[in-house]
C-alpha cells in the first residue's frame, strides 16, 4: 500500500516538475537557466564539503535539500504562469500528500503499535529496563536486531504497565534507527511493504542463500 502511494505521489510530482519546467524554459534562454540551476548544485555541494566533519548534521541537510532547491528555482516561475492561486493549490497538496513527509508518523504507529488478539491479557508485568539498556550498539547485525524488534514486540503484547510499554517502545524506536543504519535503501525497502509491528525484517536486510 505504502509502495503504491509512494509511486503515484512520485508520477505526480514528476509530471509537475515536467510542467513547470517546460513553462519556464520556453520563456528564458535554456543554456543560462540549466547553467544557473548548475552552479546553485555546485555551491550547495560545496557548502557541504565545507561543513564537513564539524557540522555532519548540517551537512547532510544540505545535500539532501539542494537538488529540491535546484528544481523549485525552475519549476516555480513556471507554475506561477498558471496563476498564483493555482501554483499555491498545487505545492500544498504535494506538500501534505507527500508519503516522505508521513514516514516518521508511520515509524514511530509501528513501534508502538499493538494489534488486538484474542488471547486473555497477561497481567505480569514487565521489570522495567535500565536506561543504558535503551541504548542498541552499532555492532549488532540485521539478523540481531531482526530478533531484537521481534522479541520486544511479544514483550509488548504481554506488558500492562505503563512504565514498561514506554520503555519498550523506546527500545523499539532505538532497534528501527539501527536497522536504517546498518542499511537505508533495505529499511525503506521493508518499511515500504507496510509491515506488521512483529514481522521479521531480517530478509530484506540478509541475503538468502542460494
Amino acid at each position: 500500500m505504502v509502495r503504491v502511494w509512494r509511486l503515484l505521489w512520485q508520477v505526480a510530482a514528476g509530471s509537475v516538475i515536467a510542467v513547470g519546467g517546460w513553462l519556464e524554459l520556453r520563456q528564458v534562454d535554456v543554456w543560462l537557466t540549466l547553467m544557473a540551476i548548475g552552479m546553485l548544485w555546485a555551491l550547495a555541494a560545496t557548502m557541504a564539503w565545507l561543513l564537513r566533519p564539524e557540522f555532519e548534521a548540517t551537512a547532510v541537510w544540505v545535500e539532501r535539500f539542494a537538488p529540491l532547491v535546484a528544481i523549485a528555482s525552475l519549476v516555480l516561475p513556471g507554475l506561477l504562469r498558471l496563476g498564483p492561486g493555482l501554483t499555491v493549490g498545487i505545492v500544498v497538496t504535494l506538500t501534505l500528500t507527500s508519503p516522505y513527509l508521513w514516514r516518521p508518523a508511520l515509524r514511530r504507529k509501528l513501534s508502538k503499535r499493538v494489534p488486538r488478539t484474542s488471547c486473555a491479557p497477561v497481567l505480569t508485568a514487565l521489570t522495567p529496563l535500565p536506561a543504558e539498556d535503551l541504548d542498541v550498539p552499532d555492532v549488532l547485525g540485521p539478523k540481531d536486531l531482526a530478533q531484537a524488534w521481534q522479541s520486544s514486540f511479544v514483550a509488548l503484547q504481554r506488558t500492562t504497565s505503563p512504565t514498561s510499554r514506554a520503555r519498550i517502545a523506546d527500545v523499539r524506536a532505538a532497534c528501527l534507527d539501527a536497522l536504517e543504519r546498518c542499511d537505508q535503501k533495505a529499511f525503506t525497502a521493508w518499511l515500504d511493504q507496510g509491515p506488521r509491528p512483529g514481522s521479521d525484517p531480517s530478509p530484506w536486510f540478509v541475503p538468502r542463500e542460494p
